[in-house]
């Protein structure tokens, strides 16, 4: 009997032993295998990332954009107050803008008053990051900022085409520096004056009350005017806004325009650049951050620059026309 029981459990014990070598053996996959994922489980969890993906997507598209529209406040209220305080320096005047085609433009000289001159254009001013002529909400590959030549030196390097070179600025007298201009991402309401002493207003600046290009502190020139006219409510002369450009083929219709792309043409598209409107929602405007001659600062919503009556004062989002069929409109 005794035999028997004996016999029995080293029966067991073999059959223990084989169970564990086996269980050594392929432990690791046995173990991996009972606690893998399914297929199933796997798709459920991917599809939950997805969903949470799509509902937090456009949160944080909008929380994204809200801190641009901040950070482009911030630039014009940093570089229209340098311009202000140019004016009290200088009989209430402004740097008059020698040359510039399009709002975008300044000319050398201008941009050297609010942030200091840039001697190799590489880097900052001495009074200022370059960036802050920049609007964050434009800026792309094909639209870039303040570190390519191509915006910053326009007027030096649009000749000489790629590769782009940064040029020495050490040697540029005062006079040439009003006959350049860089290529910047706001629009600028300064008064333009050619080289020969001529106004260079290319523009008329739309709305009500009659808008003029801001010559002082107290004084503006309208389109085609040689004389100077008062301004006795700064408060209503937008001085500083964001670029809004629709193209010329449209007749600033905003149901049919382009808002950015080689349509708004310009004297980059050749060379791959292009330009675009900031703050944009749903394939148009959201508006504009809009500085004013008083210095205070708000955020005009779009319009489509059509008055909903007769009476003048109901115009809001205005028009500046464009200066032929090819050319862009531009708005604020």
């Amino acid at each position: 009997m005794r035999e028997d029981e004996d016999c029995s459990r080293i029966g067991n014990a073999r059959v223990n032993l084989i169970h564990l070598c086996v269980s050594l053996a392929g432990g690791a996959d046995m173990y991996h295998s009972r606690n893998a994922f399914t297929l199933i489980e796997l798709l459920v969890v991917i599809s939950v990332i997805a969903l949470l993906m799509a509902i937090l997507m456009p949160a944080l598209n909008v929380a994204r954009e809200q801190g641009r529209r901040i950070a482009c406040a911030s630039n014009q209220r940093f570089t229209g107050m340098a311009l202000l305080l140019y004016a009290t320096e200088n009989d209430g005047k402004f740097p008059q803008n020698t040359y510039s085609n399009w709002a975008h433009e300044l000319s050398m000289f201008t941009t050297e008053q609010i942030v200091g001159p840039t001697p190799h254009g590489n880097e900052d001013g001495t009074k200022g990051s370059k960036d802050t002529f920049y609007c964050p909400s434009g800026v792309r590959p094909d639209n870039p900022g303040a570190d390519h030549p191509i915006n910053w030196q326009f007027s030096l390097v649009i000749g000489q085409g790629p590769p782009w070179a940064w040029q020495d600025e050490t040697g540029l007298t005062d006079s040439l520096k009003k006959n350049l201009f860089r290529s910047l991402r706001y629009f600028w309401m300064l008064d333009k004056i050619g080289p020969g002493g001529k106004p260079n207003n290319l523009f008329e600046i739309e709305g009500f009350p009659r808008k003029g290009w801001i010559h002082s502190m107290d004084s503006c020139r309208r389109y085609r005017e040689s004389e100077l006219t008062p301004l006795h409510h700064p408060a209503q002369f937008e001085f500083i806004t964001d670029v809004t450009f629709s193209d010329g083929a449209s007749g600033a219709d905003p149901e049919n325009s382009q808002w950015g792309g080689p349509s708004i043409g310009g004297g980059r598209v050749a060379h791959g650049f292009h330009f675009y409107t900031s703050h944009m929602r749903a394939g148009k405007p959201a508006g504009s951050n809009i500085f004013f001659l008083d210095g205070h600062r708000e955020w005009r919503h779009f319009e489509d620059g059509k008055p909903p009556s007769v009476d003048p004062t109901e115009y809001t989002f205005n028009e500046v026309l464009k200066r032929g069929k090819t050319d862009p409109y531009f708005w604020w």
